[in-house]
């Protein structure tokens, strides 16, 4: 028989499982995040996995590394740089410039022709010195505008920086002058319409959260298209003069897309990275796909680093290497002037230091792995950073992993993507 519970007792009772309830909800929620993360960053730490070799593809893949980039002059809107680093490029063989006319910079094999759509992906979600350098962003439009050809093409600067970006900043910037006050939008002002230039920027994050379908599908609105399980996808938008893009497909005409005349450049900055070890020419590519369209919950915004480098709610790794195979690029610039060496969120002016190198490469794994091995990882032991291991690209660490995974995808998509000192031809010049 059923034992009477008196309401006193039955009250009591309530109020300490309600006690309890609230005191799991203050303590062990928390407190289970916190364990999901720690294991999160012990599973993304060195050492615990094994060094894997990475996958054989014959021949090498070309870097170029320009030395002692000094601080822009600022009665001329080039940048000696970029300028010496495309002239490298074209030395050895790489022409910046499509031309019929055979130049240093240019010739009938070169990479940007004189109408063509240029989109030009910066990294600006961060500010200070986690943003790409924007000197080097008005150095490279510049020669683009000053196509031997004459330029009547579009370059449009874009970035989506996710909940936030720094593009329109107004004294945060990373330049070499002393104000910092040349923000990526006063650098596309810089370029105006009634000066004959067709130099525009798209801000990807005002779209980031309204899923849509192509252009030949009749949906006339900018947005973000799936590519495929969450979170895959990448965007389609209107630039300022009118001009249609699917970043996957091509510039769309009304009736059809021509993606021979689209060119992406992808020019990232470099530095530690809290999470995935280092940002580079790789990591980069997050900023081109959006978080908040598909099956996106709270939360995703931690834990999609994991499929980074590793299976993730049945994804499998190389998130990264599947986002650019959707739009590989033509060519990856790193800026290396200031680098940071410490594992947080931002780059400050005065825990970063100045290490005056560009590189580029028309392979982001050669280049990320270079930049890393030569750059990056030494600069963070020289600086004591606790995570010094997590940028060295030579053993088990979550960068060696996520570069694996994702030149996996872009072996399988075609692309001859190579990883490992012996794979790569470093071309050196210093000014």
């Amino acid at each position: 028989m059923a034992r009477k519970i008196s309401r006193r007792k039955f009250l009591g009772l309530a109020g300490m499982s309600a006690v309890g309830v609230l005191a799991a909800s203050i303590f062990i929620e928390p407190l289970a995040g916190y364990w999901r993360r720690l294991w999160g960053v012990l599973s993304r730490m060195p050492y615990l996995k094994p060094v894997t070799p990475a996958p054989e593809v014959s021949g090498q893949s070309v870097v170029f590394r320009v030395d002692g980039v000094a601080k822009p002059a600022w009665e001329t809107p080039h940048h000696t740089g970029v300028d010496a680093l495309l002239t490298l490029m074209g030395e050895k063989g790489l022409k910046f410039f499509r031309s019929p006319s055979e130049t240093t910079t240019s010739g009938p094999e070169g990479i940007v022709a004189s109408n063509d759509v240029v989109l030009l992906k910066v990294n600006s979600q961060w500010k200070q010195r986690g943003m790409t350098n924007t000197d080097v962003i008005r150095g490279l439009i510049q020669r683009i505008v000053d196509h031997p050809d004459g330029f009547t093409g579009e370059v449009v600067v874009v970035e989506n920086g996710q909940e936030q970006d720094y593009l329109d900043s107004v004294d945060e910037n990373n330049d070499d002058a002393p104000d910092h006050d040349q923000s990526v939008a006063k650098v596309v002002a810089g370029f105006p319409d009634d000066q004959g230039y067709r130099v525009s920027i798209y801000n990807w994050r005002l779209v980031g959260r309204t899923a849509v379908e192509e252009w030949d599908a009749g949906d006339g609105r900018d947005g973000y298209v799936l590519a495929g399980e969450y979170p895959l996808n990448y965007p389609k938008f209107t630039t300022t003069r009118g001009t249609r893009i699917s970043l996957r497909r091509g510039v769309w005409n009304g009736k059809g897309y021509d993606s021979s005349r689209l060119k992406f450049l992808n020019v990232p900055v470099l530095k530690a990275h809290t999470i995935m070890g280092m940002t580079g020419a790789v990591k980069h590519y997050a900023g081109v796909m959006s978080r908040f369209v598909g099956e996106y919950e709270p939360g995703d915004d931690w834990n999609y680093h994991d499929n980074f480098y590793r299976e993730w709610k049945g994804r499998p790794a190389g998130l990264l290497g599947r986002l650019m195979a959707l739009r590989f690029p033509d060519l990856n610039i790193l800026d290396a002037i200031y680098v940071s060496p410490h594992s947080n969120w931002a780059a400050f002016y005065d825990e970063t230091p100045r290490v005056g190198a560009l590189l580029a490469s028309a392979d982001p794994i050669a280049l990320d792995y270079t930049a890393a091995r030569d750059i990056l990882f030494p600069l963070t032991k020289e600086h004591g950073s606790g995570r010094a291991a997590w940028s060295d690209p030579d053993i088990g660490s979550v960068l060696r992993r996520y570069l694996l995974a994702a030149q996996t995808h872009l072996l399988e998509a075609g692309h001859q993507v190579r990883l490992g000192e012996e794979n790569v031809a470093l071309h050196l010049s210093s000014l």
